[in-house]
C-alpha cells in the first residue's frame, strides 16, 4: 500500500518532538485559518497511520532507517515556494503485510536537487523481491 497518505507517523515522532518548527508552524496556521484543522489538542495526530500499523503494515522507509540516519521528509519541496506549507514533513508512504517484509530488499526517499523540482512530494520507492515471497 504506498502513496500521500497526508497524515503522520509515530515513527517520526522522534523528529517533531526534536524539532518542533512544524508543531509552531501547524499552531499559528490553525489560530490564523479558522478552516485549518492540523493540530488534535495541540499536538500531532497520528492516528490514521497508527492505524495502518496497527493492522500489522510495515512502514519501509521506517523500518529501513538506521538510529543515526539524518531525518527525511517528503513533503514540501522547493517546487513550492509558499511559506504556508511549513517545514519539511514525511507524508508519503510505503506500507508492505509482514510475509512480504523479508522481501523488502530497500526503500528510501528520493530526495536530490532534480526531484526537488519535479513535483510538490518527494518520491518514496522501495525494491521488493517477489521470489523471496
Amino acid at each position: 500500500m504506498a502513496g500521500d497518505f497526508n497524515a503522520f507517523s509515530p515513527e517520526d515522532a522522534y523528529q517533531y518532538e526534536k524539532d518542533r518548527k512544524l508543531i509552531s508552524f501547524f499552531e499559528q496556521l490553525d489560530a490564523t485559518k479558522s478552516s485549518a484543522r492540523n493540530l488534535n489538542h495541540g499536538a500531532i495526530d497520528y492516528g490514521a497511520i497508527e492505524a495502518v500499523l496497527g493492522h500489522g503494515f510495515i512502514d519501509v522507509v521506517a523500518s529501513q532507517r538506521s538510529a543515526d540516519s539524518p531525518y527525511v521528509g517528503t513533503f514540501p519541496t522547493q517546487l513550492i515556494d509558499d511559506k504556508d506549507h511549513g517545514p519539511d514533513r514525511r507524508i508519503d508512504f510505503i506500507f508492505v503485510s509482514p510475509n512480504l517484509q523479508e522481501s523488502v530488499l530497500s526503500a528510501g526517499i528520493l530526495r536530490h536537487a532534480t526531484t526537488e523540482l519535479l513535483s510538490d512530494h518527494i518520491p518514496v520507492v522501495a525494491v521488493i523481491d517477489m521470489a523471496k515471497k
